[in-house]
Parts: C-alpha cells; structure tokens; sequence
C-alpha cells in the first residue's frame, strides 16, 4: 500500500476514533459532574476509569495519526496499563451493583466468582501485551501487533462476566417488572423501570458490540483499523458502569 492509500485510511481511522473519542469525553464530563455532587468510592472509581478510557482513546489517536513517534514502545506500554485500569475499576463497580439485589450468600459467592473472572481476563489481555510487538515502518508509523488469540479470549471472558451480572440484575428485579406491569404505577416506580430496562438494554448492547466485532475480526473485517475496534468494545463495555453512576 502506498504513502497516500495509508494516509487516507488513517483519516478514516482517525475520524472513527475521534467520534468515539467525543463519546468518552462525554462519560468522562456526566462522572466528574457526578462526582462533585457526591465522593463515595464507587464514583471515584467510574470518574477515574472514564478518565483512563478517554486517554486511552486520545493515545490511540495518536498512535494512528502521528509518525515518527521516538517512544512508540512506551506509547503503547502507557496505554496498554490505562486499559487495565478502567477496564478493572469500570467491571468492578458494575459487579458490585449489578448483585447487590442478590440475597447473602448467593450474591456474596457471585460477586467472588465474578472477582476471579476479572482476574483471569486481565490476566490474559496482560499476556496479550507482554508478548505483543511494537515497531516503527518504514514510513514512520509506530505499528503494534497485539496476539489475538489472547486478546479474543479475554474479551469473551468479559463478554461471559457482563452477561453473568444480566441475568444477575434481571433475575433480581423480574418480579418488580411484573408488579410494575399490572395496577397503576407511580412516578418513582415508572422511572425505575425505566432505569432498569434501560441497564439491562445497555448490557445486552455491550455483549452484541463485542461478539459481533470478535467474529468480524476472524474475518479479515478490521485489518489494519484495529485501534477503532479496541476503541469501540472499550467504549461499549463502560457504557453499563456509567449508567449506574447517573443514577446512583
């Protein structure tokens, strides 16, 4: 391919990537608001993991858009731990309000056993980095080859996380729904049941997010956009913990 085909397909990455980019800074601005109304941990945690994602996003921008980039291996290091910070701090917030319906000690085990997943997936995407390989071509581009079949698997670990805490949340409130279906309903409990389909429609649309772009990537689909495909299951995966945070 040759200088001008890369760099009107970098344009095309670098305008996906600044779409989702708005996206997260968006999350990033709805959290800081949430958190000067309030410090509990859980939105300190979502305040800081949407702080990494949009960095983490802004870092991919600069990896697609920039050449000649001397510290490319630190570049990518750099963004490879903001990853597993809002990665960790995102998953673990919505863990713990996904259960906390659950009765003891039913929630209690779940909330270890999905604990252990979160381990065993940045296990895996920490293996993925440490063998990756990072390099400059010859026309300057910082170039990062990440080894998909680590990566793959702890994406579907985490796609197996975020369904867990669905059927979790939705087990836990289905008998809500049906008193909220019958007999007049309050304003409070109109927009409860609007909160509730709404986190379980925004779980349901991180799982389609990454299941459809993994079994995309099989085929070819990405190539050389895989930054936008990092970028979108990123986004896609937060998009349930910050739902939580505006209305906690």
């Amino acid at each position: 391919m040759c200088d001008g085909d890369q760099l009107v397909q970098r344009d095309n990455i670098a305008y996906s990537l600044g779409v989702l980019l708005c996206l997260s800074v968006q999350n990033l601005a709805k959290n800081a608001e949430q958190l000067i109304r309030s410090h509990s941990p859980g939105r300190v945690a979502l305040a800081v993991a949407s702080l990494c994602q949009a960095l983490h996003t802004s870092l991919f921008l600069v990896q697609n858009s920039l050449r000649w980039i001397s510290s490319c291996m630190w570049l990518s290091s750099g963004n490879d731990v903001l990853y597993y910070i809002f990665q960790i701090l995102a998953t673990a917030v919505l863990v713990e309000r996904g259960t906390v319906l659950l009765p003891f000690p039913v929630g209690h085990v779940l909330r270890v056993a999905f604990t252990v997943a979160i381990i065993v997936g940045t296990a895996m995407n920490i293996y993925s980095s440490a063998i990756k390989t990072v390099l400059v071509s010859d026309l300057g581009w910082c170039v990062v080859s990440y080894d998909r079949n680590w990566n793959t698997r702890a994406k579907i670990v985490y796609v197996g996380i975020y369904l867990g805490i669905f059927l979790c949340f939705f087990s836990s409130v289905v008998n809500i729904l049906v008193a909220f279906s019958s007999g007049n309903m309050s304003p409070n409990r109109t927009r409860m049941r609007r909160f509730v389909l709404d986190f379980s429609c925004r779980i349901l649309l991180a799982v389609v997010v990454n299941l459809c772009s993994v079994l995309l990537s099989f085929y070819g689909f990405w190539g050389s956009g895989f930054y936008v495909q990092f970028a979108l299951e990123n986004y896609s995966m937060q998009v349930p913990s910050f739902a939580l945070n505006y209305r906690a």
